[in-house]
């Protein structure tokens, strides 16, 4: 049985059971403004718990850094697109596709762009991007949709990914839109991108 002598001798020696370091990371989390739920109960052990709430306040903590940066810091630099031409645009294109996947950064829906276009786009929007700079792990990943249904490419996804219920889901939700005409994708690349497995 632990009494609280047994406690205080603990903490003082830097060991802090886990319960209570649970409540001080939830404590931090939500000084920060992030919101904790109920605890999802027995099935989500303290440490793992606890590891999550470190990870969490980690992420929310940390100085960000954008993805040229990381790169650059590893030795890895790129040309600007303007510079690039035919098979040279093309080599650069796979090599900044394998470093990013290097730097845990995937991407998906490109088979609308040209090598030039994908390009510009990784160049100007993906590596200009900024995450929490923090070891980047095989548990990590930044996700890129470069057609995003929502966002600044919604006409893209709608002409070239959209399948027709999807078309129709969006007239129904959006009357006054007028949907771009459906297109066969021009390339076909999308397949061969590096997979956050």
């Amino acid at each position: 049985m632990t009494t609280e002598d047994d406690k205080s001798n603990g903490e003082s020696n830097g060991y802090i059971d886990p319960e209570t370091r649970r409540r001080q990371l939830e404590t931090k989390v939500r000084e920060l403004g992030g919101m904790i739920g109920p605890r999802p109960g027995a099935e989500v052990p303290t440490a793992v718990m606890n590891a999550y709430l470190e990870h969490v306040l980690a992420v929310e903590t940390a100085p960000h850094v954008t993805h040229r940066e990381w790169l650059r810091r590893r030795g890895w630099r790129f040309h600007a697109p303007e510079k690039l031409r035919g098979q040279e645009l093309m080599e650069e294109l796979w090599r900044l596709i394998r470093a990013l996947a290097k730097a845990r950064v995937f991407f998906e829906h490109s088979d609308h762009l040209s090598d030039a276009g994908l390009y510009e786009r990784l160049w100007h929007d993906v590596l200009d991007a900024d995450e929490p700079d923090l070891p980047r792990t095989e548990a990590e990943a930044w996700h890129w949709d470069l057609a995003e249904a929502a966002g600044d490419h919604e006409s893209e996804w709608l002409m070239y990914y959209a399948d027709e219920d999807e078309r129709e889901e969006w007239q129904e939700m959006f009357p006054e839109l007028t949907l771009p005409e459906h297109r066969r994708l021009p390339y076909q690349r999308d397949h061969l991108l590096p997979k956050w497995k």
